[in-house]
């Protein structure tokens, strides 16, 4: 092997910029948003075992909802309130769902598997409602997400569409109506009293107009707080407004109990509606009457279940479903009441028997089904509504397909990689911001609850490595090493360190916040900053051949500053014995490649001589004590010999290559001056470059091949650049540096350093002395 030498064009030190990093998708997310997520995760994490999943989710949702009301309150964009919104809901979706799951599989490990009740003609429909919800795991599902949905209502609060000024409303029914028959028909109007008369006259043409849309605003009010779940307003409302029709009616909500039977308790009275059954059913006549205002169909008909009766007055994706959910629901249930022996025929008179009354029809057999139709619905605001990322987010997990979906995000994010920058925009995991901030965290939620079960732990991972790449590209660097905690293999968990240590340039201070978190984590920073650095090492091998001619290389790569950076992590870790070793097999591997920029600049980044003595500082320190803590191990003194000639070796070839670039700008009594330091301190470099340490038998044969070598390639280069300066500037000061350069010769052949000998080994030896004969027979006479 041997190198070539010449007075390269190009500058020793160059510079190079860092490729900065490509700049985010427009839709920005605030940064307070990213650190709360990832402040619960941090707490989860390091008080693991201490807290349940569903604290997590709740953490989540809790945020969420303070985000609705801050953004609210600043007047934010409508769509960023409507997101905020649907996370909320999706998180106390999660929570509401995944939490149900959870309890009862706790009770099924402890052997406390839910039993039905004996039923018998005396048992109440709440027991069998109970007994068709346990034997049934979907209606049971349906019941949850029914409740969900009624709470979700809340907390939207920029929905308008049912709300009316309850306040405005009359103490008293029909009374416009009332008063104007007692004014005008005294004698008759005592048959208009009730509040039903205008049922039994078919016509509402005597209302007073006042009074109609009264009663509109009050059946619409129903409407909206039935949907809410929001029973005992609706009977305060009416105890307010005197529709006691409509609050006999909901009586019937509360299920029938028989304490004598159901409890022993012979002092109590029954209480509740009996047959429910007919009472829904007489709720779907009642919601057929074309007399009725569509709001008062619409509380009949979601009542008894009906869809065509109050689906019309659903005006967003959530009601709507709620409408179908309901329909399935009642649906089942009654099913499931007549399938357990629950009568559908009496002794009483066929008006009074359930079998002789029509039931709403089932206009949806699954969730899927209700799910689907919402998607292809007609109406092109709940068709919209359906598409919303959030909502198919939900729709998954309510029809319990999860699996699929992140099946599905996840090809997404792969066609993402596989398009050039300029098709983003067509990407819903990157052009909204908040969706991959909202899978990932699901992603994580599942992952602590199934395992690999829904996800694979490598599609799993991949999809925390394309949040971290999105928090590097907002810059949140210390958020980083939370989201790696996570990552459940501890193989892909070192991989993504080593990306994220290799790929990308942080300074001091980043690195030192990524690893205080790291630290705070508990997580294996020695071994992954080992393993790191390990793969690096031996990945990047091939780029640094040197069984061939070599040239100096003034060039840095891209490559060259990721082994930099592996080194800067253990000396930022306080691994200071790695940090050393790693830079002695970093600098071998610069120098027997001639990249001479390279080391310059790595020298240039990291005091040697300071990490020497912090490295001697500390195991001083540690005298005497029989094991070193982690991180810590004992580096022979001849590798610290070695880092500080190489520290000396970058210096001189730093200065010699200023004073090439700075000749023009010196006059040149400084020239003269600088020529003769400059050379004078490379002729010390050439007598003791690794000269003790090639010769010592107490190092290795391995180490001692590579230090000759390295003088092998190197003291030629230095001695025949310091040649060409001295006699390059003899014009200045002739008989000074022709001295100097005689002198130089001269040192060749001396025995003591035995120089001709490294000349001589790297086939130098002939041709540097070619050269001199040349330039001193043309130009002077001895």
């Amino acid at each position: 092997m041997s190198l070539n030498y010449s007075n390269s064009p190009e500058s020793l030190a160059a510079s190079h910029a860092f490729e900065e990093i490509p700049e985010l998708d427009p839709q920005v997310e605030d940064t307070n948003v990213h650190i709360h997520f990832a402040k619960v995760l941090k707490d989860f994490r390091i008080n693991f075992g201490h807290r349940f999943v569903n604290e997590l989710v709740r953490d989540f949702r809790k945020f969420s909802a303070q985000e609705i009301l801050n953004s609210y309150e600043q007047n934010t964009d409508q769509s960023i309130i409507e997101n905020w919104i649907l996370e909320c809901q999706f998180w106390d979706l999660v929570e509401t769902v995944f939490q149900d799951s959870f309890v009862k599989g706790l009770s099924n490990r402890d052997g406390e598997v839910s039993r039905t009740k004996n039923i018998n003609k005396f048992t109440s429909r709440s027991i069998m409602s109970d007994n068709a919800l346990i034997q049934n795991p979907e209606l049971s599902r349906i019941y949850v997400l029914m409740r969900w949905l009624s709470k979700s209502f809340k907390l939207d609060i920029t929905n308008n569409d049912y709300k009316a000024n309850m306040d405005s409303l009359p103490a008293t029914k029909w009374l416009n109506t009332k008063m104007r028959i007692q004014s005008n028909n005294p004698k008759y109007a005592h048959m208009y009293l009730d509040d039903d008369f205008y049922l039994r006259s078919n016509s509402s043409d005597g209302l007073h107009e006042d009074d109609t849309r009264e009663n509109d605003s009050f059946f619409k009010a129903c409407f909206h707080l039935l949907l809410s779940g929001e029973i005992e307003q609706i009977f305060q409302l009416c105890e307010n407004t005197n529709n006691w029709g409509f609050s006999l009616i909901l009586t019937a909500l509360q299920d029938y109990i028989d304490p004598r039977v159901e409890l022993d308790d012979n002092a109590a009275k029954p209480v509740g509606v009996k047959n429910t059954i007919l009472w829904r059913r007489s709720l779907y006549q009642l919601s057929q009457m074309k007399l009725l205002s569509k709001y008062e169909k619409s509380c009949y008909g979601f009542l008894c279940g009906d869809v065509n009766s109050c689906e019309q007055q659903a005006h967003s994706w959530e009601s709507k479903l709620l409408i179908y959910l309901n329909n399935i629901f009642l649906y089942e249930v009654e099913q499931a009441m007549v399938a357990q022996g629950f009568p559908l025929k009496s002794n009483l008179t066929s008006d009074w028997c359930p079998s002789g009354l029509p039931r709403p029809p089932k206009a949806v057999e699954t969730i899927t089904d209700a799910l689907n139709i919402l998607s292809s619905s007609p109406d092109h605001i709940i068709a919209e509504q359906s598409q919303h990322p959030l909502r198919v987010l939900m729709g998954s997990v309510m029809s319990n397909k999860v699996e699929s979906l992140m099946r599905n995000s996840l090809d997404a994010l792969q066609n993402l990689l596989l398009h050039s920058a300029e098709g983003l925009d067509s990407f819903e995991l990157t052009s909204d911001a908040y969706l991959l901030r909202v899978l990932v965290h699901f992603a994580i939620v599942l992952e602590l609850i199934f395992g690999d079960q829904l996800i694979s732990n490598t599609e799993y991972t991949q999809l925390l490595r394309s949040y971290i790449s999105r928090l590097i590209l907002y810059k949140h660097y210390d958020l980083i090493p939370i989201y790696i905690s996570f990552i459940p293999n501890d193989e892909d968990l070192v991989d993504t360190c080593l990306h994220l240590f290799s790929h990308y340039q942080f300074d001091k201070s980043e690195r030192v916040k990524q690893l205080k978190v790291i630290r705070q984590l508990n997580l294996p920073l020695e071994s992954i900053l080992r393993k790191s650095a390990m793969s690096l090492f031996k990945s990047t091998q091939h780029m640094y051949i040197h069984d061939q001619e070599i040239c100096l290389s003034s060039q840095v790569t891209e490559c060259d500053r990721k082994l930099f950076s592996t080194v800067h992590w253990f000396h930022d870790a306080g691994m200071l014995s790695d940090c050393v070793e790693s830079l002695v097999s970093l600098f071998r591997r610069l120098l027997l490649c001639g990249k001479i920029q390279a080391t310059i600049e790595m020298i240039g980044s990291m005091n040697i001589r300071e990490v020497i003595r912090e490295y001697k500082y500390k195991v001083d320190s540690l005298e005497g004590i029989n094991e070193l803590p982690e991180g810590l191990f004992v580096i022979p003194a001849f590798k610290l010999d070695e880092l500080m000639q190489y520290q000396i070796f970058a210096e001189n070839f730093k200065s010699l290559n200023e004073l090439q670039m700075n000749t023009m700008c010196m006059k040149s009594e400084a020239l003269i001056e600088k020529v003769l330091k400059v050379s004078t301190s490379i002729e010390q470099l050439i007598k003791s470059f690794l000269f003790d340490l090639s010769n010592d038998e107490f190092i290795s044969l391995e180490d001692r091949r590579i230090y000759r070598e390295l003088r092998h390639l190197y003291i030629p280069v230095l001695f025949d650049m310091t040649f060409n300066l001295l006699v390059s500037f003899e014009k200045y000061a002739s008989d000074l540096l022709i001295t100097r350069a005689v002198e130089l010769v001269h040192l060749l052949g001396s025995n003591q350093f035995k120089l001709y000998e490294v000349f001589r080994a790297a086939d130098k030896l002939k041709l540097f002395l070619k050269k001199f004969a040349v330039v001193f027979s043309e130009n002077y006479i001895f």
